[in-house]
């Protein structure tokens, strides 16, 4: 008997899709039949509880469950297939098993990426810089002691960890992957512990700012030494020697099969990953071959959401973290424009207002948060801010509808002001305003979530710089 359609067809027009284009980039619509079914593969294995093991269907029962061709529904195991999402089962009882998404995967992607994007030296102590602050957030408000530190545990993954939520241990991991990390016997200064001790923030953010930071190893790099598959790898070593070199010409499939003494298959597995990533392009002709490129976020983001979704994370759950990573962005931003020269600082000012000025208050409130997060210059901060918030709004079934419609336009107009000011107490007040204006909104939702509901209320007095 044939199953019936469990997944109803997106238009790409309603909020959660328009919200969901204007924070990743990605109009879904404009997509290639592949692509839009391998999110729809992935929208039905979150609504299952991402159900590692276990099979999804039978290539035929997945045509009929999502309405799509044969070819489409291939190409879209294929993708999915180089993000260790699933894995396609042959045989009688085959069919789409959903994996266990890597936490070292995820890791390589999100550094793939920072790599990728790289500006300048001073890149990764801006992204330590953003983890360190939302450290801070985190432990601020914990209770009781901190967790006993395991043997040869850098400081900062020792906090992650007593951060108790996996996208603390996704940020310690990519930040050990991009440098060294320091000794892991590094003692921890009684400033932190102090600072901890007493909910402070910002002393705790100032407390990790003295642990220094080594250069990367590559010959420690934690995703090289793991179990992953050999393209995997092999995408890895790109990246990195692009990185490193500044190297734009990855030049064709004979001579990377040469270079690595690897198979046509697995080096094109290993460029379907690159491409899946958006970092690298073809070249076509008589000298073509493939070459790097500045890619667009929309591959990660796209990484990170399979990833959240097999920790089973609750979107709701994750509306505090959004808020830290916001205050976080406007802390950064903050700090960077009053470094900045007259006419420059000028120019990142008028770029605010005129964002103001956007009438739609979802596109206006997005726009303002990556204009925040291009002048705080800490990419890490925002590929993960993005890719939480797309992945709230891509189960637009599960949420409330205060979510789209409310209005920061007074709040927004304070931060600006704050900003202009030289006030960033004034400016991430504004930033915990919002926050619990959208919590009260939610709380009073009919059958809000339980993570909605006993939230604690963010304090929006002034807080110590």
């Amino acid at each position: 008997m044939k199953k019936s359609r469990i997944i109803k067809q997106e238009s790409g027009n309603g909020p959660a899709a328009r919200f969901y284009a204007a924070v990743s980039g990605e109009h879904l619509a404009t997509q290639s039949a592949p692509i839009r079914t391998a999110w729809l593969i992935e929208r039905l294995a979150c609504q299952r509880g991402w159900p590692a093991g276990e099979l999804l269907g039978s290539e035929s029962e997945l045509r009929e469950q999502l309405g799509v061709g044969r070819e489409a529904l291939r190409e879209a195991i294929s993708i999915l297939s180089n993000r260790g999402v699933v894995e396609a089962r042959r045989g009688r009882h085959g069919g789409v098993q959903v994996l266990s998404c890597d936490l070292m995967r995820t890791t390589g992607a999100v550094a793939a990426y920072l790599r990728a994007i790289e500006g300048d030296g001073d890149q990764v102590k801006r992204c330590v810089a953003g983890f360190d602050r939302l450290l801070a957030h985190r432990l601020s408000r914990r209770n009781g002691p901190l967790p006993a530190r395991q043997a040869g545990e850098a400081v900062r993954r020792w906090l992650a960890r007593a951060g108790e939520h996996p996208v603390y241990l996704l940020y310690a991991q990519v930040i050990e992957t991009l440098t060294a990390a320091g000794p892991g016997d590094a003692p921890v200064p009684s400033a932190l512990l102090d600072a901890v001790g007493r909910g402070d923030a910002a002393a705790i953010a100032s407390a990790l700012g003295t642990i220094a930071l080594d250069s990367p190893d590559p010959s420690n790099d934690p995703l090289a030494q793991s179990a992953h598959a050999r393209a995997f790898a092999i995408a890895q070593a790109l990246l990195d020697r692009a990185a490193l070199d500044g190297e734009r010409e990855l030049g064709n499939e004979v001579s990377l099969c040469d270079e690595f003494s690897a198979s046509r298959s697995v080096i094109r597995q290993s460029l379907r990953i690159l491409q899946d990533l958006d970092v690298v392009q073809s070249r076509l002709g008589r000298s073509g071959g493939y070459e790097f490129k500045r890619p667009r976020p929309i591959g990660v983001i796209r990484q990170v959401y399979a990833w959240l979704a097999a920790c089973r994370l609750c979107p709701f759950g994750l509306v505090e973290l959004v808020w830290d990573h916001n205050a976080t962005n406007v802390r950064m931003a903050a700090d960077r424009l009053a470094s900045l020269p007259e006419g420059e600082k000028e120019r990142h000012l008028a770029a605010l207002d005129e964002v103001l000025e956007q009438k739609d208050d979802a596109q206006r409130f997005v726009n303002l948060q990556k204009r925040l997060g291009e002048l705080a210059a800490c990419p890490l901060v925002d590929i993960l801010a993005r890719s939480i918030v797309s992945y709230q709004a891509r189960q637009p079934d599960e949420r409330p509808e205060p979510w789209a419609a409310l209005s920061f336009v007074a709040e927004e107009r304070q931060i600006v002001a704050a900003l202009r000011a030289g006030q960033p107490d004034r400016a991430e007040a504004a930033i915990r305003a919002m926050e619990n204006k959208l919590l009260e909104a939610l709380r009073d939702t009919p059958d809000a979530p339980a993570a909605i509901r006993q939230a604690d209320k963010h304090s929006t007095t002034t807080v110590t710089q």
